[in-house]
């Protein structure tokens, strides 16, 4: 069945479900380069473009404030999470970091435990990361990819951040205080080996980061189809079968635990709240060109939308102008179980019953109990638990919700 759309809202009221938690997704579109392989909403940013970056950051505060009263009808709504990226949200200025932040923490209550994320290129010195504790940032995503000139090279990356300089950037967050530093690499480079991909891990932890996103280089259709990628000698299915095993492996040797398809986290406490978020089925407002939004109202509808992607066109867009998607009881089922079959870690039948509507607690457990039969997840009373095996046939089995 088609999507229900609904005509934007003219007026601001969206109670929604406090049960389940709210995060904030703050979206900064412009880079200094386009990377070859990226497929974020990102532009570069040309000279004539700077003067849109303070009416940018004046838009999301407004939608800010907008979304503050629309929400549960003024009462400040709680978040557990804000995630600035991007683009490359580390051109913004102290100033106007402070200002986004400031104006979150007035219009939104945050969490005593709240994590702050920048995402950033691996460009930072000392000086500018303690700005960033300053201005309010508790943990910091570095997009390294890799430690290797060569495969930097190959995907575009060299001229972004040679080797050298990612490693003077991360011993100088370090050094500034940051104690939650995410480091984001790449595997399935091009030519690349076993060794190489372990070659890049050991890099990394020997600044004992607290986290890794170590996920797989992919390319949309529309790359592929470039004259970059159709140079590029990418590694086939077995070679990266094998990165994958030797990768992981590795990472839990380092007492690094996989808590999720791509994440490493040393310590159950430096897992990512915000993607946490998402693969709950929690909610979450996207603000800036193309971000998505997921809310739950009380009546347990969900409601998805996207902002304008184009930033100028952006600029002209009020708070909330997209259509609206309603989110059927089916698909949210199929959205609930796409979304927690990444995890690898406990997740609460708690979780299906808050944030699913009509949750059917006797078809939750008959399918839980039929993929727990055939050793696909661990099924406990209170909570299932997704395996290894389970994981790498995601695919396969979630067609049955």
């Amino acid at each position: 069945m088609a999507p229900k759309l609904l005509s934007p809202l003219s007026s601001p009221v969206l109670t929604r479900n406090s049960r389940v938690p709210l995060s904030l997704y703050l979206h900064f579109p412009w880079c200094r380069q386009k990377c070859p392989y990226c497929d974020f909403n990102s532009k570069v940013l040309l000279a004539q473009n700077t003067n849109l970056i303070e009416p940018y950051i004046d838009h999301l505060i407004n939608d800010l404030a907008w979304f503050s009263r629309a929400l549960n009808r003024g009462a400040a709504p709680n978040i557990v999470s804000v995630f600035i990226g991007g683009g490359s949200p580390n051109l913004l200025t102290a100033r106007q970091l402070t200002k986004l932040i400031d104006a979150a923490a007035k219009y939104f209550t945050f969490d005593p435990k709240i994590e702050v994320t920048l995402e950033a290129n691996p460009v930072i010195t000392k000086r500018q990361a303690k700005v960033l504790l300053s201005v309010g940032i508790n943990r910091l995503s570095l997009g390294v990819q890799s430690f290797q000139g060569d495969k930097l090279s190959s995907i575009g990356r060299l001229k972004v951040a040679p080797p050298a300089k990612i490693k003077r950037c991360i011993g100088a967050v370090l050094e500034a205080g940051f104690t939650n530093l995410n480091l984001d690499l790449m595997y399935g480079l091009p030519s690349q080996t076993p060794r190489d991909a372990c070659d890049d891990l050991k890099a990394a932890l020997a600044f004992n980061p607290s986290h890794l996103s170590w996920y797989q280089l992919t390319l949309s259709e529309d790359r592929l189809a470039g004259p970059w990628a159709r140079q590029l000698a990418l590694p086939n299915l077995d070679a990266i079968t094998a990165i994958e095993q030797a990768g992981r492996f590795y990472l839990k040797q380092q007492g690094f635990t996989r808590y999720e398809v791509s994440s490493y986290a040393s310590h159950a406490r430096y897992r990512c709240k915000h993607n946490l978020n998402y693969w709950s089925y929690g909610d979450y407002l996207g603000l800036g060109a193309g971000a998505s939004s997921k809310l739950t109202l009380a009546s347990g509808d969900v409601l998805r939308w996207q902002n304008l992607i184009n930033p100028a066109q952006f600029l002209k867009q009020p708070s909330l102008a997209a259509e609206i998607e309603q989110v059927d009881a089916n698909k949210q089922r199929l959205e609930f179980m796409l979304n927690a079959g990444r995890l690898l870690i406990k997740v609460p039948h708690q979780w299906w019953q808050q944030r699913v509507k009509g949750a059917s607690a006797m078809w939750w457990h008959d399918k839980l109990q039929d993929l727990a039969s055939r050793g696909l997840l661990q099924l406990n009373a209170s909570y299932f638990k997704v395996n290894a095996r389970g994981s790498s046939l995601l695919d396969s089995w979630l067609v049955e919700f």
